[in-house]
């Protein structure tokens, strides 16, 4: 059977390792209040055994104070600890003092017996720890943790072993004598021990939860920040871009009406600065939804060259006003169709490209495409937009990605911006699994590269779909636009005449539903968001009440740049979608592209 000293100088051992490994956890973790105190707790139950072990090698009062200051300073460092891990407030210290004196003056000076010291440690000790227990109980239920109520558990069978200790004693006379070895000394230490390893895992284990449930209410409260962030930004987005398109939409007309140059010079500034606005909180947009992880890329046949040529051309006018050079070299060796998100892609290149011509004053930009080396299976591409402009100091290059962030502070004075494209462009190429970068040095230019890995698209995919022609002549198309804001269809109603087209006009869903009743129309353009009857209402039931095998088609138009919106209206019965403001060009290209105006279901 083992000795009791073995087992005194095993337990002193054993906590002061827990002792020095909490210490460890608590300067190099994150705890929750209270952790301290239960530090303090193990140092003292570490003391209270080595002054057990220590009794008949050095005076025994001292090692009766040193043994009661121990027990009692362990049980009151662990229930401050658990009062203050509970979120309660902490007991009076002078009054939690009257305890260890009392009991250490009570055993040294009143009490010789040790039966009688004996009882009256382990019925406090016990009492104090059911309390301790019951704390952490109420505790797990308020909080409904299922840890707390373990722990409680744990805490509550060591009060449980203490009380009964008092009983076995009462039973068992030879038991009475504390330095004895008897069985049931020795199996009582031996459980007090690991109780006292097991309450250190606890402790831990406890504190682990805390910061999980945290971590995961932060996660909570966070995303919602980001959902009501990115509500907000589109509810103001909708809100700027439902009078923006009156505003663009009658500035695009008055330009290709004004006599002379100098006045649709002064037209397509305002319109461009009116088109500014709302690229600014789109750009906003984007980044809260990239931040909230809502941004879904497509996987959709794409051309590298078609694509490239796209975004260049849209950029030519800007490049010919400040009198750059801008072209385009895409490789030979780049496959010509490829799976990934075209709309993403544009954007990138829009942005670089648009910031190269942006800092430009002399010279050009030039983007090239190119294949770029890989591993992989699939072709990796490198895009590259190189321009003759101010360069980037190298002072300044950290912060270039950062949201709102430009180079300094006097280019957003000068040159205007949001610092937000670059920050959004590496959010979707990394969103990609690709990288960005760029090389430059002040006053010779800057190279702005992303490379992106694509796969290539099977051939029976993305196939072009022929177009079907409208009518031969514009007169002979009947339309329908719907909108309840009066000077939207104002400015669409002027823009189909100035393009050839007449058309009718509904102020909302219902009267919608009563004109395509009352006539077969080739094309309806619907507002998606009106009262009482919205467009994706509107749209389910005319397709529910079409007859005779003729099919409208019905284009959505929405101030709304939710990502979600396009699927909406494709589910609602929809044929394509149109991103309010609506200008002059692009209705027009819409409608010379249009595919399938006026069919029927058999195509």
């Amino acid at each position: 059977m083992l000795d009791l000293r073995t087992i005194f100088a095993i337990s002193v051992l054993v906590n002061a390792f827990l002792c020095v490994a909490m210490v460890v956890f608590w300067r190099c973790q994150k705890t929750y209040p209270g952790f301290g105190f239960w530090v303090v707790c193990n140092a003292a139950v570490a003391l209270t055994y080595l002054s057990y072990g220590v009794r008949g090698l050095v005076p025994d009062w001292s090692s009766i104070a040193v043994a009661n200051l121990g027990v009692a300073v362990a049980v009151i460092m662990r229930l401050q600890g658990v009062r203050l891990f509970c979120g309660h407030r902490l007991l009076s210290w002078p009054l939690l003092a009257i305890y260890p004196v009392a009991l250490t003056l009570w055993c040294l000076w009143f009490i010789a017996d040790h039966y009688v010291r004996g009882m009256t440690h382990c019925l406090t000790l016990g009492l104090f720890t059911t309390w301790i227990a019951w704390i952490l109980w109420v505790r797990g239920q308020e909080k409904s943790l299922a840890m707390f109520r373990a722990v409680a558990l744990f805490i509550f069978f060591q009060g449980l072993l203490l009380l009964g200790r008092v009983v076995h004693w009462w039973l068992v006379p030879e038991a009475r004598n504390l330095m004895v070895s008897t069985p049931g000394n020795v199996a009582f230490f031996v459980a007090m021990l690991i109780c006292d390893v097991g309450l250190t895992q606890v402790y831990l284990l406890l504190n682990s939860s805390l910061l999980a449930e945290e971590l995961g209410s932060s996660r909570k409260l966070a995303e919602a920040a980001n959902e009501a962030k990115s509500r907000f930004l589109a509810t103001m987005s909708h809100e700027i871009r439902t009078p923006m398109n009156a505003v663009v939409g009658f500035l695009d007309l008055l330009e290709h009406g004004l006599p002379t140059d100098e006045q649709r010079t002064l037209a397509n500034q305002a319109r461009d600065a009116g088109r500014h606005l709302v690229d600014l909180i789109d750009d906003a947009l984007d980044l809260s939804r990239i931040e909230a992880s809502q941004m879904v890329l497509a996987s959709v046949p794409l051309d590298p060259r078609e694509l490239t040529a796209s975004v260049v051309g849209t950029h030519a006018p800007q490049a010919a006003l400040k009198g750059l050079k801008l072209d385009h070299v895409v490789s030979e060796d780049v496959p010509g169709r490829l799976l990934g998100d075209p709309t993403r892609l544009r954007q990138v290149l829009y942005n670089l490209i648009g910031n190269g011509l942006k800092f430009t004053e002399r010279g050009g930009v030039r983007v090239t495409v190119s294949r770029a080396p890989t591993p992989g299976p699939h072709p990796r591409l490198r895009f590259e937009v190189i321009d003759t402009g101010v360069g980037i100091a190298v002072e300044h290059r950290e912060r270039l990605f950062k949201p709102f962030n430009q180079a300094d502070d006097s280019i957003s004075r000068r040159y205007g911006g949001s610092g937000l494209g670059l920050a959004i462009s590496r959010r979707i190429v990394e969103r990609m699994g690709g990288q960005i970068g760029f090389d430059s040095e002040p006053g010779r230019g800057s190279v702005f590269f992303f490379e992106v890995t694509l796969a290539e698209a099977p051939a029976d995919q993305g196939d072009e779909v022929p177009e079907v022609p409208l009518r031969s002549t514009p007169a002979q198309l009947a339309i329908l636009l719907v909108d309840d804001v009066e000077f939207n269809r104002m400015v669409q109603a002027a823009m189909l005449r100035r393009l050839g087209f007449e058309c009718d006009l509904a102020d909302g869903g219902t009267a919608a539903v009563r004109a395509c009743a009352a006539r077969r129309y080739d094309l309806v353009f619907m507002d998606c968001h009106m009262p009482e009857v919205d467009g994706f209402e509107a749209t389910r039931l005319i397709r529910t009440a079409e007859t005779g095998g003729h099919r409208a088609g019905i284009i959505a138009l929405s101030a709304d740049v939710l990502s979600d919106t396009p699927g909406r209206c494709r589910d609602a019965g929809m044929d394509d979608y149109l991103a309010k403001p609506l200008t002059l060009d692009v209705l027009g290209q819409f409608l010379r592209s249009w595919r399938g105006g006026g069919r029927t279901e058999s195509g």
